[in-house]
């Protein structure tokens, strides 16, 4: 059996942890007060008005629970708001505040 620095895989995850640690500092070092998948949603909601939460959790790999759990911190931070869909009252529309496009 191959060693674990010879497992493909298990480089390609060494990689990907190096590179989310890198990208926290440099929002720690803006003084940005999000991680980096609270970022990426805020992102993905400026980029896209009315994106529904799985249409994010797919443009950022995540699964549906770990979005809602992201979209309720920015909530609570006050970095997004949401609003009532006025052609669907089931959905929620989901809007970046002026402090979380600070």
């Amino acid at each position: 059996m191959d060693k674990l620095d010879n497992v493909i895989f298990y480089s390609i995850e060494k990689a990907i942890k190096s590179y989310r640690l890198y990208g926290q500092n440099k929002l720690r070092e803006n003084r940005l007060k999000i991680t980096i998948d609270q970022w990426l949603v805020i992102k993905s909601i400026m980029e896209t008005p009315f994106i529904s939460q799985q249409e994010i959790a797919e443009k950022v790999f995540k699964d549906n629970a770990s979005v809602t759990r992201i979209i309720d911190l920015l909530f609570k931070t006050k970095y997004i708001k949401r609003a009532v869909n006025k052609t669907d009252r089931r959905k929620t529309i989901l809007i970046v505040t002026e402090e979380g496009i600070n």
